[in-house]
């Protein structure tokens, strides 16, 4: 149903093109069959757009080509539930070889396996990456020596840019917090990374408790650790992120430019938060909290759409001095104020 209201805006020809395009992203964050952004840029690419520049004409397009291969997968996936029904009445359980048929969408006619990789071409990420800079490896080992042994295995990473810099975060982490003794050790710039660490802890209330510290400390590398948790499913952590992050709305703080910065640099990440920001309103908190411009009952916007809001609006702004711009050998030069 929300496809469908977006797609109709799309199709009006008589709006704006703005609001047409935006409809269209909003589709997309609905049916995305290769991800978000590389399913965007297929669908420019084969309308024929330059330099992010839609015309009437592309973006009924480019509907037309979402609108057929979504029609695709739902028809495929109401002949797999219905076969599925069938088995399951015979007395069949649901097969690994039946799971992998869906999952591996062979309705799609695009070209999936030739976007990958021309998307990896693009963005190549070096093999030795992890957490922080290259210039805090010394200072990464020193943290990782005070962290209790993890009681799981770490498998899922994600990978953003700081400056030139590639950075691979865990997903979560499973160590247990470390002894009080030996944070007293540790130094301030220490301390603060060792937060960003456990801001992936697999215990919520670990990560509200070190995201806390984290909200207002002025350094590049602390602000995917930020952004990752507005994408993310606790709400209460969310809602702390929106009042340390309050100057974010404002161009020219310090808040806006670090964080426009993070999210020019790393649009796909972005658009991946935003996605999950949608989601994890309609999942879990449809009920409590209203969607942007749909004030219902009274109920206040979650507070996961105005992060993501002042996120795209700063890294829009392209400011001309963008707070302490170190290169990959360095820190921070903290705050350069403007004006």
């Amino acid at each position: 149903m929300a496809f469908m209201t977006e797609a109709r805006k799309v199709a009006d020809v008589a709006a704006p093109l703005g609001h047409r395009y935006h409809a269209l992203c909003h589709c997309v964050e609905r049916f995305s069959p290769l991800g978000f952004q590389a399913t965007l840029e297929y669908l420019a690419t084969n309308v024929g757009v330059t330099d992010d520049r839609w015309t009437s004409a592309q973006l009924s397009s480019a509907l037309d080509l979402l609108m057929q291969e979504r029609g695709r997968s739902v028809a495929f996936n109401a002949r797999w539930a219905a076969q599925r029904r069938a088995r399951k009445l015979a007395g069949h359980r649901v097969s690994r070889d039946e799971l992998l048929e869906r999952d591996s969408m062979p309705w799609l006619t695009w070209p999936r396996e030739e976007i990958r990789n021309r998307r990896l071409t693009l963005r190549s990420v070096p093999i030795d990456v992890f957490p922080f800079r290259p210039s805090q490896r010394e200072d990464y080992q020193a943290v990782l020596a005070t962290m209790p042994a993890a009681t799981h295995e770490l498998h899922a990473t994600f990978d953003v840019t700081v400056y030139d810099d590639w950075l691979r975060i865990p997903y979560r982490i499973y160590n247990p917090p470390p002894v009080s003794a030996d944070l007293v050790r540790l130094s301030d710039h220490h301390r603060l990374m060792l937060n960003c660490l456990y801001s992936r802890h697999h215990d919520g209330h670990v990560r509200q408790e070190h995201i806390r510290r984290l909200i207002q400390a002025d350094e590049p590398w602390v602000a995917p650790y930020v952004v990752a948790l507005i994408g993310e499913y606790v709400v209460e952590i969310i809602a702390d992120i929106a009042v340390g992050l309050s100057d974010v709305h404002t161009i020219g703080s310090w808040q806006a430019r670090r964080y426009g910065r993070f999210a020019r640099d790393n649009p796909t990440f972005i658009d991946l938060t935003t996605q999950r920001v949608e989601s994890y309103w309609r999942e879990y908190y449809a009920l409590d909290y209203a969607r942007p411009g749909h004030d219902v009952s009274g109920r206040p916007e979650y507070p996961g759409f105005g992060l993501v809001r002042a996120l795209r609006k700063a890294a829009a702004e392209r400011p001309l001095l963008d707070a302490g711009c170190p290169t990959s050998t360095g820190t921070s030069t903290g705050r350069v104020e403007t004006g």
